[in-house]
Order: structure tokens, then C-alpha cells, then sequence
């Protein structure tokens, strides 16, 4: 995944059979994903100049097959040059996410409630280590900043019907007014 000989700002192909049946080729689906490119970081000005981009990038097509792909595509000519529209910037931003969070090892997200600890100034981030210690898998992290503590305490409820927040609330709270 992290191949460093790719360059970050191309569109990243992850096609499925599915796909392929959508677009008709892998050969059509990459060329596509090449000419979002280029229109995303080129001023092309007209057809020629992106039949010559696309040439130089390996794909030799005619005239026609550009027009069909920039129509598919959604890219339209505005103000003198070709750009994405506002839904095919969103598809190629969702796709580069899509690959760099799969690249950075990101995990399923969790649903999480939060809860806030003020500090005092330079303490948040020993108090959140310890925090997350003491409740162990009650707690799934922590943000801390110069004074303030930001938990993420896992969803769900305890065998008592209390969630899991509420009762990270009221230990804390406990421990703050000297309770055991």
C-alpha cells in the first residue's frame, strides 16, 4: 500500500469486477482516473491539449472517446478551461482519502462518548495517560491540550443499565472529592 513511487496527488485505481463492468475496461477506468488528474492539476485550455497530456501519459485516444469521457466524468469547461465539477472534486477527494487512510492503517471508527477534565496548566497530558490506565478498556483514548483532558470513552452500558461515560464521570468525581 505505501509505495513510495506513487505520486500522492494521482488518483488512486481500486476497481472490483463490478466497476469494471460499469466502465467496460480496466484499460477505460485507469485512463479516466489519469485524465481526472491531469484536469485536477493542469489549465488545459482545450480537447488537443488533454489528447496530448493523455498521450504522453500512454493512452493514445481520438477525439470522441475524450468527449464521452469528460461528459462521464463530469468535467466541464469553465471560464476557458476544463475543471472538475463540484461532485467529481468530492469523488476524487473521497477516493485519495479512501487510500490514504488505508495506507495510514486507520481502523473502523468507534462510537464513543466524550468527557472533559479541566487541568491545571501543563498537567492534561500526564492526567489523561493516567486516566487511561485507571480505566483501562472503558477508555479508548485521549486528546490533551495545555489544561484540558478530552476522553473517549466507549458507548454501551454497564450491567446496571449506567453507561460507561456516565460512570467514568462519576469516578472521577469521586476521586476529586476524596471518595475511594
Amino acid at each position: 500500500m505505501g509505495n513510495s513511487d506513487q505520486n500522492s496527488d494521482e488518483i488512486q485505481i481500486s476497481g472490483t469486477e463490478e466497476d469494471l463492468m460499469e466502465y467496460g475496461s480496466a484499460d477505460k477506468l485507469l485512463r479516466q482516473s489519469v485524465l481526472v488528474g491531469l484536469v485536477a492539476k493542469g489549465k488545459f485550455r482545450d480537447q488537443d491539449e488533454l489528447l496530448n497530456a493523455l498521450k504522453e501519459k500512454g493512452f493514445a485516444v481520438k477525439q470522441p472517446t475524450l468527449s464521452r469521457d469528460l461528459k462521464a466524468l463530469g468535467i466541464f469547461k469553465v471560464r476557458g478551461k476544463y475543471e472538475l465539477s463540484p461532485e467529481a472534486k468530492r469523488r476524487q477527494d473521497m477516493e485519495r482519502l479512501r487510500h490514504r487512510l488505508s495506507e495510514f492503517g486507520a481502523e473502523k471508527p468507534l462510537p464513543v462518548s466524550t468527557v472533559a477534565i479541566k487541568t491545571g496548566p501543563g498537567f492534561a497530558r500526564s492526567a489523561g495517560k493516567m486516566l487511561e490506565d485507571f480505566f483501562g478498556e472503558d477508555i479508548i483514548g485521549s486528546i490533551a491540550g495545555d489544561d484540558i483532558v478530552i476522553l473517549a470513552v466507549r458507548r454501551g452500558k454497564r450491567e446496571k443499565g449506567k453507561s460507561f461515560a456516565s460512570d467514568v464521570v462519576e469516578k472521577i468525581t469521586g476521586l476529586l472529592e476524596g471518595e475511594s
